[in-house]
Parts: structure tokens; sequence; C-alpha cells
């Protein structure tokens, strides 16, 4: 068996690279994250809520114009391979409804 496919055997999880945007701030706010195992709504919802709190213009007060979740699933017992999956595009109305920062 080859080493690609013994990795693949082993699935890890999931990668996730959150960006969310603000309609008067310059760069979007991100956060990456490693989550072993399946991804629920309540892990989305603390991953944009968590996105940018290093952010160098401060959070704004008012709530994302969208959100973007690019999800890679990850292989291998140290994480060594992962591919992508999907991008999960969040409206300004959907992040309305999860923005709770502070």
């Amino acid at each position: 068996m080859s080493k690609m496919k013994e990795v693949m055997m082993h699935p890890w999880g999931y990668g996730i690279d959150v960006r969310v945007y603000f309609k008067d701030v310059k760069d979007c706010m991100y956060h990456t994250a490693y989550l072993q195992g399946g991804i629920t709504h309540n892990m989305l919802q603390r991953l944009i809520n968590m996105a940018g709190q290093d952010h160098p213009e401060g959070v704004p007060s008012k709530q994302p114009t969208k959100a973007e979740l690019y999800v890679y699933r990850m292989y291998g017992k140290d994480k060594e391979y992962q591919q992508f999956d999907r991008v999960i595009t969040m409206s300004e109305e959907q992040c309305k409804r999860i923005w709770s920062y502070e």
C-alpha cells in the first residue's frame, strides 16, 4: 500500500479557515481551527465569533456583512495530509443571527 493510501485510511478531522468581512473594515477578520471528529453548527458559530480577536483594527461593533469558512479534511496521526472539502458562505442575515462578539 502506498504512503498516500495509508494516510487516507486514517481520517483525523477538519481544518477550517474562517474569514469574516465587515462593511467599513479594510481586511477580513480571520481564525484557523483544527477540529477532531465532526463539525456542528455550534462549533461554526464559535469559530465565527472567535475570528479576528487579534485584528489590528480592533473588533467592529456592527455585525459582519458575510463570512466564509474554508473546510479541509485532515488525514494522518499528525494531520500530515489535507484535502480541500468545501466553502461555506454565510450572508449578512445569517451572520446577524450568530454574531455575539463584544
